[in-house]
Protein backbone atom coordinates (compact mmCIF):
# COMPACT_ATOMS: atom_id res chain seq x y z
CA UNK A 1 0.00 0.00 0.00
CA UNK A 2 1.44 3.49 -0.87
CA UNK A 3 0.32 6.74 0.37
CA UNK A 4 -1.30 8.56 -0.93
CA UNK A 5 -2.70 6.62 -4.01
CA UNK A 6 -1.39 7.05 -7.18
CA UNK A 7 -4.09 9.41 -8.92
CA UNK A 8 -4.43 11.67 -5.67
CA UNK A 9 -1.49 14.81 -5.76
CA UNK A 10 0.90 14.17 -2.85
CA UNK A 11 0.16 18.16 -2.47
CA UNK A 12 -3.50 17.58 -1.13
CA UNK A 13 -3.04 15.21 1.46
CA UNK A 14 -0.69 15.12 4.35
CA UNK A 15 0.38 11.78 6.56
CA UNK A 16 -2.14 11.58 8.99
CA UNK A 17 -1.43 11.74 12.56
CA UNK A 18 -4.35 11.42 14.71
CA UNK A 19 -7.30 9.14 14.12
CA UNK A 20 -9.41 11.18 13.06
CA UNK A 21 -7.52 12.70 10.19
CA UNK A 22 -7.02 8.72 9.52
CA UNK A 23 -10.62 8.92 8.65
CA UNK A 24 -10.68 12.38 7.32
CA UNK A 25 -8.07 10.92 4.98
CA UNK A 26 -10.05 7.51 3.83
CA UNK A 27 -13.08 9.08 3.04
CA UNK A 28 -11.27 11.96 0.87
CA UNK A 29 -9.34 8.68 -0.83
CA UNK A 30 -12.90 6.47 -1.23
CA UNK A 31 -14.18 9.67 -3.07
CA UNK A 32 -11.37 10.14 -5.01
CA UNK A 33 -11.66 6.28 -5.89
CA UNK A 34 -15.31 6.79 -6.96
CA UNK A 35 -15.06 9.70 -8.94
CA UNK A 36 -12.65 7.94 -11.13
CA UNK A 37 -13.56 5.80 -13.86
CA UNK A 38 -13.43 2.44 -13.56
CA UNK A 39 -11.59 -0.26 -15.88
CA UNK A 40 -13.95 -2.90 -16.92
CA UNK A 41 -12.53 -6.39 -17.28
CA UNK A 42 -12.98 -7.92 -20.87
CA UNK A 43 -14.40 -11.39 -21.19
CA UNK A 44 -12.84 -13.59 -23.85
CA UNK A 45 -16.01 -13.49 -25.65
CA UNK A 46 -16.27 -9.80 -25.53
CA UNK A 47 -12.57 -9.66 -26.48
CA UNK A 48 -13.31 -11.58 -29.18
CA UNK A 49 -16.14 -9.90 -30.51
CA UNK A 50 -14.08 -6.44 -30.36
CA UNK A 51 -11.51 -8.40 -32.39
CA UNK A 52 -13.72 -9.10 -35.39
CA UNK A 53 -15.44 -6.02 -35.50
CA UNK A 54 -16.36 -5.33 -39.27
CA UNK A 55 -14.39 -2.07 -40.58
CA UNK A 56 -17.23 0.62 -41.08
CA UNK A 57 -17.06 -0.19 -44.99
CA UNK A 58 -17.28 -4.01 -45.14
CA UNK A 59 -20.69 -5.05 -44.07
CA UNK A 60 -20.53 -8.83 -42.64
CA UNK A 61 -21.78 -11.69 -44.38
CA UNK A 62 -25.74 -12.15 -43.15
CA UNK A 63 -26.37 -16.74 -44.30
CA UNK A 64 -29.65 -16.35 -46.26
CA UNK A 65 -31.58 -19.50 -46.88
CA UNK A 66 -32.48 -19.98 -50.29
CA UNK A 67 -35.95 -19.48 -50.62
CA UNK A 68 -38.28 -22.90 -51.14
CA UNK A 69 -40.41 -22.89 -54.72
CA UNK A 70 -43.93 -23.79 -53.63
CA UNK A 71 -44.07 -25.94 -57.04
CA UNK A 72 -41.34 -28.06 -56.40
CA UNK A 73 -42.35 -31.64 -55.63
CA UNK A 74 -42.52 -32.90 -52.51
CA UNK A 75 -39.24 -34.89 -51.29
CA UNK A 76 -39.47 -38.68 -50.67
CA UNK A 77 -40.13 -40.30 -47.48
CA UNK A 78 -37.96 -42.79 -46.43
CA UNK A 79 -39.23 -46.61 -45.20
CA UNK A 80 -38.93 -46.00 -41.73
CA UNK A 81 -41.47 -42.94 -42.21
CA UNK A 82 -43.83 -45.04 -44.11
CA UNK A 83 -43.77 -47.87 -41.46
CA UNK A 84 -44.03 -44.99 -38.95
CA UNK A 85 -47.47 -43.84 -40.66
CA UNK A 86 -48.98 -46.92 -40.62
CA UNK A 87 -48.28 -47.92 -36.88
CA UNK A 88 -48.85 -44.60 -35.14
CA UNK A 89 -52.20 -44.93 -34.81
CA UNK A 90 -52.77 -48.36 -34.09
CA UNK A 91 -49.92 -47.97 -31.35
CA UNK A 92 -51.81 -44.47 -30.12
CA UNK A 93 -55.06 -46.87 -29.66
CA UNK A 94 -52.52 -49.19 -27.77
CA UNK A 95 -51.23 -46.84 -25.37
CA UNK A 96 -53.46 -43.73 -25.20
CA UNK A 97 -51.35 -42.10 -22.27
CA UNK A 98 -48.22 -42.36 -24.57
CA UNK A 99 -46.50 -39.23 -25.23
CA UNK A 100 -45.74 -38.52 -28.97
CA UNK A 101 -41.97 -39.00 -27.87
CA UNK A 102 -42.39 -42.53 -26.24
CA UNK A 103 -44.61 -43.33 -28.94
CA UNK A 104 -41.71 -42.69 -31.75
CA UNK A 105 -39.22 -44.19 -29.38
CA UNK A 106 -41.17 -47.77 -29.55
CA UNK A 107 -41.76 -47.61 -33.24
CA UNK A 108 -37.95 -46.84 -33.65
CA UNK A 109 -37.56 -49.77 -31.47
CA UNK A 110 -39.60 -51.82 -33.07
CA UNK A 111 -37.71 -50.80 -36.14
CA UNK A 112 -34.28 -51.59 -35.76
CA UNK A 113 -36.03 -55.09 -34.41
CA UNK A 114 -37.67 -55.53 -37.63
CA UNK A 115 -36.61 -58.62 -40.05
CA UNK A 116 -35.72 -57.72 -43.50
CA UNK A 117 -38.68 -59.37 -44.98
CA UNK A 118 -40.65 -57.41 -42.75
CA UNK A 119 -39.26 -54.18 -43.73
CA UNK A 120 -39.54 -54.87 -46.95
CA UNK A 121 -42.95 -53.63 -47.43
CA UNK A 122 -42.53 -50.12 -46.76
CA UNK A 123 -38.65 -50.19 -48.14
CA UNK A 124 -41.25 -50.78 -51.31
CA UNK A 125 -43.52 -48.03 -51.02
CA UNK A 126 -40.60 -45.78 -50.00
CA UNK A 127 -39.09 -47.14 -53.86
CA UNK A 128 -42.24 -46.06 -55.28
CA UNK A 129 -42.20 -42.67 -53.81
CA UNK A 130 -38.70 -41.98 -54.90
CA UNK A 131 -39.48 -43.23 -58.49
CA UNK A 132 -42.78 -40.69 -58.12
CA UNK A 133 -40.19 -38.05 -57.14
CA UNK A 134 -38.02 -38.73 -59.89
CA UNK A 135 -40.51 -38.55 -61.96
CA UNK A 136 -41.90 -35.17 -60.98
CA UNK A 137 -38.74 -33.58 -60.65
CA UNK A 138 -37.46 -34.24 -64.41
CA UNK A 139 -41.08 -32.68 -65.20
CA UNK A 140 -41.11 -29.67 -62.74
CA UNK A 141 -37.19 -28.79 -64.14
CA UNK A 142 -38.08 -28.86 -67.66
CA UNK A 143 -41.30 -26.82 -66.87
CA UNK A 144 -38.86 -24.45 -64.92
CA UNK A 145 -36.38 -24.13 -67.87
CA UNK A 146 -39.21 -23.32 -70.23
CA UNK A 147 -39.87 -20.80 -67.92
CA UNK A 148 -36.84 -18.93 -67.68
CA UNK A 149 -35.93 -19.35 -71.36
CA UNK A 150 -39.18 -16.92 -72.11
CA UNK A 151 -38.08 -14.47 -68.92
CA UNK A 152 -35.08 -13.87 -68.44
CA UNK A 153 -33.64 -12.15 -65.69
CA UNK A 154 -32.73 -9.00 -65.78
CA UNK A 155 -29.43 -7.94 -64.58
Amino acid sequence: NTFPPPHLPRSSITMPTTKTEVKKNKREVKAADKAKPKKVKETKSASKAKAKKPVKDEKPEKKTRRKKDANAPKKPMSAFFWYQQTRRNILKSEKPSSSHKDLIKDMSDEWKQMKPEEKEKYEKECSQDKERYNREMTAYNANKKALEAKNPKKP
